[in-house]
């Protein structure tokens, strides 16, 4: 999965985010748009390579808590 640009998990009843950040160093794009996800994870923050992020239609309770996962 190191090689792996684009992820596409929409419409996927997802409440957490795996935890598997190394395993995504080249990620450029991330679309996790109507899942379940209240909080965002702390390793977010290393997808240096990070371009385009989706949350869209997901009960994020804003402002973000980062959780330690």
């Amino acid at each position: 999965m190191e090689g792996l640009e684009i992820l596409d998990l929409s419409k996927n009843n997802i409440t957490a985010f795996p935890d598997i950040p190394n395993k995504l160093i080249n990620l450029k794009v991330l679309s996790l748009t109507h899942n379940g996800i209240y909080t965002l994870p702390t390793y977010m923050t290393s997808f240096e390579k990070l371009k385009v992020f989706k949350v869209a239609s997901n009960p994020i309770e804003w402002p973000v808590r980062l959780s330690l996962i």
